[in-house]
């Protein structure tokens, strides 16, 4: 398989492991939630977790980090074989 197969295959497998572990970091970052809606008045974090905004800027930016990567691991490796 070459680097452009595997890189799709990376991708389409952080998308898919990316929610779960989104979604636990979400949970974990209640802290920050609780404490960026008292200092903001944001609504962030309600009795039931937090708020639907809160998974979405986790996931995105998880998805960002590794996509970030991912392109720098490809371009190495495209480097690397000319």
């Amino acid at each position: 398989m070459d680097y452009k197969g595997k890189a799709i295959l990376s991708v389409a497998g952080l998308l898919l492991l990316g929610l779960p572990l989104a979604y636990l970091l979400t949970i974990l970052l209640m802290p920050f939630w609780r404490y960026l809606e008292a200092s903001t008045g944001i609504e962030s974090a309600g009795h039931s977790g937090p708020a639907g905004w809160c998974y979405s800027l986790v996931y995105t930016g998880m998805l960002a980090a590794c996509l970030l990567g991912a392109r720098h691991a490809i371009k190495k490796e495209s480097d690397d074989k000319h």
